[in-house]
């Protein structure tokens, strides 16, 4: 291996223990605004009818923005709206994640984009974005319309 390869590696390596030890440090944060984020999640889906899945797939979204990796302010702007977001339920699972990015400069794999390589269970939102991306980018002068079909809860407009 080439020297600069060695270093580069070693540098990599070096940021994701850092990042992983910062990361660790402040995970009584993460774990406190996790607890708000999944029940305010609950309680609103159970309300509203709406995807918990759909909710939390733009979590991953919203990291990939705030880390620099995807620009979406649009998803950045909803977040701050939606009713299962409460300010303390995104700001402190997500804190941790963001004090170790500024100290590292490392971005876990989860939250790469464009997503490359066959991804595990644990990164597939990161490899759905980069893919309905692509799709989209590469069709897009061709559609008049998009329509994206989600799955999940039904809404219906009469009673249950």
């Amino acid at each position: 291996m080439a020297p600069d390869a060695i270093r580069m590696n070693l540098r990599l390596f070096l940021a994701a223990t850092a990042y992983a030890c910062v990361e660790t440090l402040l995970f009584p944060v993460f774990a406190v605004g996790y607890v708000i984020r999944v029940v305010y999640l609950l309680v609103f889906s159970r309300h509203s009818r709406a995807s918990s899945t759909v909710l939390a797939s733009m979590y991953t979204r919203l990291m990939q923005h705030r880390l620099g990796t995807r620009h979406d302010e649009a998803c950045d702007r909803l977040m701050r709206v939606l009713p299962d977001a409460p300010p303390l339920g995104l700001y402190l699972p997500t804190a941790p994640t963001l004090v170790a990015h500024r100290l590292t400069g490392y971005v876990p794999r989860l939250y790469r984009y464009p997503y490359e390589g066959v991804p595990p269970m644990s990164d597939q939102p990161a490899a759905r974005t980069t893919f309905f991306d692509l799709a989209l980018e590469r069709h897009l002068a061709d559609v008049d319309q998009p329509v994206i079909l989600g799955a999940g809860q039904v809404f219906s407009c009469g009673s249950p």
